[in-house]
């Protein structure tokens, strides 16, 4: 029997309530936790998906960018061929805002009107990016994909691994395809921007 509970079951437990523990044996229990909870390491947060991130980055980087006047009241952010990271852009774009204007959010697919859209990511293999880069050229949609050697294909940003790390270069030739300009401050924290 634990050093808690009562030899004798009709002892007054707590509260006078009848029962096995008394005042002593819960005391004893306490304390007999107290170092276990006083050891306690704080739960580490649960790792952000590789689709969160790049949400995150998303709305980050609609913020940094300059539209040709007049500044639109809604920036619509579409992704195309990655439901992941369109469901965490929608997530991660509620209720926030970019410098001013409001953020909408959509997924796109092939074929779907894109008039309304300011900025489009694209996932999936290289000929899915080459395809809509194709069709958005010299249109004011700032292109990010994350495809392997993605800039030479126009997006104007691509992320990219490093180490363990997302990280993004960006093409400004692309951005001036795009009549689009990116601040030096989202310039400032790119792994790599070609000239």
């Amino acid at each position: 029997m634990p050093p808690w509970a009562c030899q004798d079951k009709n002892t007054q437990g707590v509260d006078g309530v009848q029962g096995p523990c008394t005042r002593r044996g819960l005391v004893l229990l306490l304390v007999g936790l107290w170092p276990g909870l006083a050891a306690a390491q704080p739960v580490p947060a649960p790792p952000v998906s590789p689709a969160d991130l790049k949400a995150a980055y998303l709305v980050r980087f609609s913020g940094f960018v300059e539209w040709p006047t007049p500044t639109p009241p809604v920036l619509v952010l579409a992704v195309a061929g990655a439901p992941e990271v369109a469901a965490a852009l929608q997530h991660h774009a509620a209720g926030r805002q970019a410098g001013g204007p409001e953020l909408a959010t959509r997924a796109v697919r092939t074929g779907d009107p894109v008039d309304d859209v300011h900025l489009l990511f694209v996932g999936g293999p290289r000929s899915y990016a080459e395809s809509w880069a194709m069709r958005l050229q010299g249109r004011p949609v700032l292109l990010v994909t994350d495809v392997p050697e993605g800039l030479p294909e126009g997006s104007a940003i691509n992320f990219v691994h490093v180490g363990e790390r997302l990280r993004f270069e960006v093409s400004l030739r692309a951005l001036e395809r795009a009549r689009l300009r990116a601040s030096a401050r989202l310039l400032g924290v790119a792994v790599k921007v070609v000239e």
